[in-house]
């Protein structure tokens, strides 16, 4: 039948065709699972932000239920069946409210059909859904400002210790403001699946299920508590109040499962719940410490044994190389414990069983096993590691990145809902950092193919970063030379990789600068140590320091005022800044002078992307970085369009926001911007407030397929979350994931300039929101501001950069920023990098 093909697609990942499947099964021909994924990173953030109507997900969804309220079988528990299961894989492709509004309807059913089978099955998946759905919030608040928050509600009981038993933890589980109430909802949903369940398997898959997040939570709010408690010492028993409300409960659902598995009788349901008892004992992260049965690991690995025999019997090579996986995977974990005399018998048993599970899996031909080859190859290589075989290890590690990478690039993957598919932070980005740490290991012969690879690994860090960021594929440029590239077209041009090394165990941390010169074959390589606090502690400092001169512009004052003000505060920015030169330039300096290098572009660790990088300073010299070089940053050369800005026929559609507009401001210097461009380029079109409509910008758009510049001035915020990272319309806000159907007739954009955006202070990873904007507008490069920026010294920095693209088209649009930048901070009233330093050039800076 179609509901079994259905479940047969979703088995081997492929979720949108298995959603297509069930959708043909109800008999719905004008509705297709590719409408449900345009926008799968919720609305939520969007509604609250100004944009008014309904959801663009909320029409397709109606149309769902129209059909099939209109069949005559719609309430039977058959139906039920199949709904749940749409709702199942709904969640699986991102569309986490519409799984939730189908998984609702099908519980109903059950529950009407007295069904405690289907009921206990739709509420193990309307848990899952509703943890999905709790993740989706947590990435739009701040635990730690949440954590802030509830100290603030209890600062009374806190202080005098006498809150009421588990009232803080209550509190964070129960509230609509933590994530809304979606984990209790989940945890709750789990309860009930466990306790309506005839079926033992789906009890234990549920409380399974209710185990993991209860440990998620806990890991969760201890980092937070921890964070918070600096700010806030007067909630220092957060944690150990949330935590004895937690281990009770998780400690009794652990020696409740675990008591079922005494006579385990491995079939298709029961061997991948036994994986996944495994995967949660086998966890050395945990904060919740839970006391496991004695001679756990012995009775597991004799239940795994039984589990591999019966895959291998039934031909199942993906469970049999699970089953011996995880074997290899209690060895190794028994290995890592401190002054374990047996570490070399146990790491040969924990490679022998994960080689065993490696080669079964290789013997698959007909299935796509990337998704666990890339846990075992990452899991083999973390073993070599700690046996001393650093060459096989790098090798295996090789593997895991190849891997890993093509999984991710999978079609029919591109904007899955990645809480699904794994956490960026938890996979991708170990794998990538410790294959890096293994080619650039300190006490081997670093040669120019390690380094070469180590450039090449960081670089695809940085696009599945974006990806991730996006939840949708990145247009790479095809078979880039990045040698080539600098060597022909950037002969002036130094490119540097800092990569930042860490390993949690040591005090100090690896920062590894690569380093491409043009028409140099070999790249060039240093290493310093930064002690963790002092990287920690020096980069806190900037950011707090940054953020207070930053909020000194305020409308209201004069600009006569910001300047004595802002300038009295300028030397307190240089400690930081003079440390971090030390770290990124220092290394290098000698190399860079004698190669004749005028333009520095950076690829920056994430730890880095926030740091406005022009304004290092040189402490010998007295002098900003800006005044040394020009300075661009990209997300990587792979996502560099090589080609630069056509300059004879030089033209900008101008367009933005002056006056007051939704929720925001007027912006005065929106106008003066846009008659300056007027002026200088005077076949330039200008859309300006009401004129500058969603409808006319697309028919300016369409006219122009390739534009050469185009200077958008209008309130905007980018973020690490791309729920919040928002551009302006005139009446109405356009969001990341938006941009590519706003620019879907665009060919390409030279240069995208956005004025009176600002990015999140204090987000790490808000160049990923610039980033975004150029990937999603087809833009090859991108010029915004890190903050906002008082109005007059911004229209007279945008005028002047304008001013040297026209006057001197030799000049590459980074050195064109440069000078429109000095001629800010050579005047004695803007020497605060707050005056010039917001802006930065991202992408092509040719």
């Amino acid at each position: 039948s179609l509901t079994n093909e259905s479940q047969a697609w979703q088995s081997l990942g492929f979720y949108l065709k298995a959603c297509n499947t069930l959708l043909e099964a109800f008999e719905i021909q004008n509705l297709g699972c590719n409408k449900l994924t345009q926008d799968n990173s919720g609305t939520t953030e969007k509604t609250a932000s100004g944009n008014q109507g309904k959801s663009d997900l909320q029409e397709p969804i109606n149309t769902l239920f129209d059909n099939l309220t209109k069949q005559d079988d719609f309430l039977s528990l058959t139906k039920a069946i199949g709904l749940r299961r749409l709702g199942d894989v709904l969640r699986r492709i991102g569309a986490l409210d519409e799984s939730q509004a189908v998984l609702e309807i099908s519980l109903e059913v059950a529950k009407n059909r007295q069904s405690a089978e289907e009921q206990s099955a739709a509420n193990l998946d309307f848990g899952n859904t509703a943890r999905a759905l709790g993740n989706r919030e947590r990435s739009l608040e701040d635990p730690v400002k949440i954590a802030d928050n509830i100290g603030l509600v209890n600062q009374d009981c806190l202080k005098a210790r006498n809150c009421q038993k588990d009232k803080i933890a209550q509190d964070i589980l129960n509230t609509s403001y933590p994530y809304k109430g979606y984990y209790r909802k989940a945890l709750d949903a789990y309860k009930e699946a466990a306790n309506l369940s005839p079926s033992s398997d789906t009890r234990i898959q549920a409380q399974l299920n209710q185990l993991r997040l209860l440990l998620e939570i806990g890991q969760m709010w201890q980092s937070a508590i921890e964070a918070a408690t600096q700010r806030n010492p007067d909630i220092t028993s957060y944690w150990s109040e949330l935590n004895s409300y937690l281990t009770p409960q998780a400690q009794s659902l652990l020696e409740d499962i675990y008591s079922q598995f005494s006579n385990f009788q491995p079939n298709q349901t029961t061997i991948y719940t036994l994986f996944n008892l495994t995967d949660i004992l086998t966890k050395s992260d945990s904060a919740i410490s839970l006391d496991k049965p004695e001679g756990w690991r012995d009775q597991l690995a004799e239940i795994l044994e039984k589990a591999a025999e019966y895959a291998s019997n039934l031909g199942d090579k993906r469970a049999e190389a699970y089953a011996l996986g995880y074997r290899g995977k209690l060895y190794e974990q028994e290995a890592s414990y401190p002054n374990e005399k047996n570490q070399p018998y146990l790491l040969k048993q924990a490679q022998d069983f994960t080689q065993k599970a490696i080669i079964r899996l290789s013997k698959d031909t007909n299935t796509d096993n990337r998704d666990i080859t890339y846990n075992l190859e990452w899991q083999l290589g973390r073993i070599l590691k700690g046996q001393g075989d650093i060459k096989g290890a790098t090798a295996a590690y090789a593997l895991a990145f190849q891997n890993i990478n093509d999984y991710l690039r999978r079609q029919d993957l591109i904007g899955i809902n990645r809480d699904v598919q794994f956490f960026f932070r938890d996979v991708v980005e170990p794998i990538h950092r410790d294959y890096i740490g293994l080619l650039l290991q300190p006490d081997k012969n670093i040669t120019n193919d390690d380094l070469t690879t180590a450039r090449n690994v960081i670089e695809s860090l940085q696009l599945a970063e974006l990806e991730n960021y996006l939840s949708s594929g990145c247009k790479k440029q095809e078979n880039i030379d990045i040698d080539k590239f600098i060597d022909e077209k950037a002969q002036n041009s130094a490119v540097i990789y800092p990569i930042i090394v860490d390993y949690p165990l040591k005090k100090e941390i690896r920062l590894e600068i690569i380093l491409k010169l043009p028409n140099k074959e070999i790249l060039l390589h240093k290493t310093t140590l930064i002690s963790r606090k002092k990287l920690d502690s020096t980069l806190d400092d900037l950011s707090k320091k940054l953020n207070g001169s930053v909020n000194i512009i305020q409308p209201q004052k004069t600009l006569a005022d910001l300047v004595k003000e802002l300038n009295n505060k300028e030397y307190d920015l240089r400690s930081s800044l003079q440390e971090i030169y030390k770290w990124l330039i220092d290394p290098i300096k000698e190399d860079l002078t004698s190669a004749n290098i005028d333009t520095l572009v950076f690829v920056l660790d994430s730890r880095l992307q926030n740091i406005p990088i022009a304004t290092l300073y040189n402490e010998e010299n007295q002098l900003y970085l800006l005044q040394e070089y020009s300075i661009a940053l990209t997300p990587g050369l792979q996502l560099t369009d090589p080609n630069p800005l056509t300059r004879k026929t030089l033209k900008v559609l101008g367009v933005g926001v002056s006056e007051k507009n939704l929720n925001h401001p007027e912006l005065s210097e929106v106008k003066t911007e846009l008659d300056k461009i007027q002026s200088l380029l005077p076949d330039s079109n200008i859309l300006l407030n009401e004129n500058f409509s969603k409808e006319n910008f697309q028919d300016q758009l369409s006219e122009q397929s390739n534009l050469p510049i185009l200077h958008w001035g209008s309130h905007g915020e980018f973020s690490s979350n791309p729920n919040r990272a928002y551009i302006s319309l005139w009446g109405e806000n356009i969001y990341i994931n938006d941009l590519d159907r706003l620019f879907e007739n665009t060919d390409s954009i030279g240069l995208l300039v956005l004025s009176g955006c600002e990015t999140a202070q204090g987000d790490r990873r808000s160049v990923l929101g610039l980033a975004g904007v150029a990937v999603q507008s087809s833009a090859r490069s991108t010029i915004a501001t890190f903050w906002d920026v008082e109005d007059s010294t911004a229209a007279r920095l945008i005028g002047k950069f304008y001013e040297n693209l026209v006057n001197d088209r030799t000049l590459t649009k980074a050195k064109a920023l440069r000078n429109a930048q000095l001629d800010l901070l050579e005047n004695s009233d803007y020497t605060h990098p707050v005056f010039w330093a917001a802006y930065v050039l991202v992408g092509n800076w040719l």
